[in-house]
């Protein structure tokens, strides 16, 4: 049985990984603040959490109820207001860098230990073409800060082999979610399958960034 943990599942592309990931077989825990989910089926779990807070990141491991974790995506994330580095409130950026880069921080260091037991693990660390270096220059200073920083806990984490696993950054292009907005070109749809597909093909390497499952710069 491969089981998944996919963070911020309740509702965008989380909600579509977890669907997408049910579709091939797997059996899928999501997680969300408030511990519910519109998504319905029987290999579907769902535990209340906070990325964003030690004791509730360890509150889902203790709900965790698995002996084993194949598969940990991180993608609970928020954008903010789009400022920049002086229009910013320090609120406003400790709460993205809290939940966008050190969220995904706490989830591998508790789950590693499930993560370990499992033949293949692997963490998807989702990211975004704004935190690249080359894109750190306009707009959503916090939002970009925190996935470049995202990204070096990926390259950092695959130097040490953390857990054993292959630890990739993957981008699901602009999607139209709440996040996203309605003028994003990309579905859904498109959006979740570039997640799944760092998830899940073969030929991922660790250490790398994808989008669509090809690799990208940053």
């Amino acid at each position: 049985m491969k089981i998944a943990l996919v963070t911020g599942s309740n509702r965008g592309i989380g909600r579509e990984v977890c669907r997408q990931l049910l579709q091939l077989g797997w059996t899928v825990v999501g997680t969300s603040r408030n511990g519910q989910t519109d998504l319905d089926h029987p290999s579907f779990h769902v535990i209340q959490g906070d990325v964003s807070n030690d004791a509730s990141v360890m509150a889902m491991r203790h709900q965790f109820p698995f002996d084993h974790l194949d598969l940990l995506i991180n993608n609970a994330g928020i954008i903010g207001s789009g400022h920049g580095v002086s229009g910013s409130t320090m609120d406003e950026i400790t709460e993205i860098m809290n939940t966008n880069a050190l969220g995904p921080l706490r989830m591998a260091r508790a789950f590693e230990d499930v993560l370990v037991r499992s033949a293949q693990p692997r963490v998807v660390n989702v990211s975004s073409g704004m935190g690249v270096f080359d894109e750190l220059s306009t707009g959503y200073f916090a939002y970009r800060w925190s996935k470049n920083q995202l990204n070096a806990l990926t390259l950092r984490m695959h130097a040490e082999h953390f857990a054993k696993a292959c630890v990739v950054s993957v981008c699901p292009g602009w999607v139209k979610t709440d996040m996203g907005g309605a003028s994003a070109p990309r579905s859904v749809d498109q959006g979740g399958r570039s997640v799944v597909l760092a998830a899940v093909a073969d030929h991922i390497q660790s250490g790398k960034f994808y989008r669509d499952g090809n690799e990208i710069p940053w």
